[in-house]
C-alpha cells in the first residue's frame, strides 16, 4: 500500500490518512464494551487491537503515523477509529491527536469518579498487581485519583476540538438502557443507528487478555507469534518441529491455563465488597469541585455523582 501524503501551505506535509473517531477513556468505564459494540457494526472498522496507546506511549508515538496506520490496514471504506483509555488524562495525547487528526471525533465515557477509582483498584488487585489496602493504594498510585479529574482533563480537549466533535457519555446510562446508549454513539458517528450489536448485553473486558500469567501464550500474542513465524523458513521449520513433539501440547496447556486465569480474575474483580462509607465520603470531597466544574462544562446535571 502506497503511503499517500498531501502538501499544504508552507510546504509542510500532512497525512492523507485519517481516523474518524478516537475514544479517550475513562479507564474502567466500559470502553472495552463500547469498542466491541463498534467493532460489530458493519459500517465501522476499529484498530486491530484495543488500546493501541499510540498517542500516549512515547515508544509507540515515535514510530510515526505510518506505523499507526497499520492498525487500520484492512478497513477499506469503513469509518475507522480506536479506544485507548489512557488518552483522557495525558495532556500530550490530546495535543498529538490534534496535531495529526484535527477533525476527528472524540468519544469519552465518564463514570462516577468514586466508584471508578474503587473499581480500578480492585481490577488491579484481582490480577495480582496489588496486595495493599485501598487506602494505601491511593497514597502510592497517584494515577488512580488523577484519572477521575474529568473536568481538568476534558477542558483540554474542549479547547482543542470543536464542541460538536466531542461526545461525552455517562457510564451509568448503560444500566438504564444499553440500546439507547450505544445508538447515541452510532448517531454521533453518522452510521446506521438502528443496528443491534451482538454484545449489547454482554460484559466485555478486553484489556485483560494480554496482561496475565503466561502472556506469551495468551490468545492475542500466540496468534501474532504464529503469524510472524510463518513468514520465514526458520519459523516454518519450528512450527513443524513443535507439531511433531510434545512441546505443542505444553503450549496448548499454557494457553488454556492463561484463559482460565483471565476468567477467574475477571470474576474476582466483579466480586469486590462495597466501598467503605468513610472512603466514599473522603473521595467525594476530593472530587466535589471537579464534579461541579464538569457540570458547567457539559451543561449537564451530574447529581448522580454527588453524595451530599
Amino acid at each position: 500500500m502506497i503511503w499517500n501524503k498531501i502538501r499544504y501551505a508552507g510546504g509542510m506535509e500532512k497525512e492523507k490518512f485519517q481516523v474518524d473517531f478516537i475514544g479517550i477513556g475513562a479507564p474502567k468505564s466500559a470502553t472495552s464494551w463500547i469498542y466491541q459494540c463498534l467493532k460489530e457494526h458493519p459500517e465501522v472498522c476499529v484498530s486491530k487491537q484495543k488500546e493501541t496507546l499510540f498517542f500516549w506511549r512515547q515508544s509507540e508515538y515515535k514510530k510515526g503515523i505510518k506505523y499507526y496506520r497499520k492498525y487500520f490496514n484492512d478497513c477499506g471504506d469503513k469509518i475507522k477509529g480506536e479506544f485507548s483509555a489512557n488518552y483522557l488524562a495525558e495532556a500530550k495525547s490530546s495535543l498529538r491527536i490534534k496535531k495529526h487528526f484535527p477533525n476527528t471525533k472524540i468519544i469519552v465515557c465518564l463514570r462516577d469518579p468514586v466508584q471508578r477509582v474503587y473499581s480500578h483498584y480492585y481490577y488491579d488487585k484481582a490480577r495480582g498487581k496489588r496486595n495493599d489496602s485501598f487506602k494505601e493504594s491511593l497514597e502510592t498510585t497517584p494515577a488512580y485519583l488523577n484519572d477521575g479529574l474529568y473536568y481538568t482533563h476534558l477542558k483540554k480537549y474542549f479547547k482543542l476540538f470543536p464542541k460538536e466533535n466531542i461526545l461525552v457519555l455517562i457510564y451509568e446510562d448503560i444500566e438504564k438502557d444499553p440500546k439507547i446508549f450505544i445508538q447515541n454513539i452510532y448517531k454521533f458517528l453518522k452510521i446506521k443507528k438502528d443496528f443491534i450489536p451482538p454484545s449489547l448485553n454482554k460484559k466485555i473486558n478486553l484489556t485483560s487478555k494480554n496482561k496475565l500469567y503466561f502472556s506469551p501464550f495468551n490468545d492475542l500474542n500466540f496468534k501474532r507469534v504464529i503469524k510472524n513465524a510463518k513468514k520465514n523458513l526458520f519459523g516454518q521449520t519450528l512450527i513443524k518441529f513443535l507439531k511433531l513433539t510434545q512441546l505443542s501440547k505444553i503450549i496448548i496447556f499454557l494457553k488454556k491455563k492463561n484463559l482460565k486465569g483471565e476468567l477467574d480474575n475477571s470474576q474476582k474483580a466483579l466480586d469486590r465488597p462495597p466501598i467503605n462509607s468513610q472512603d466514599k465520603k473522603n473521595l467525594y470531597l476530593f472530587y466535589k469541585k471537579e464534579i461541579e466544574k464538569l457540570e458547567k462544562l457539559l451543561n449537564k446535571d451530574l447529581s448522580i455523582y454527588k453524595y451530599d
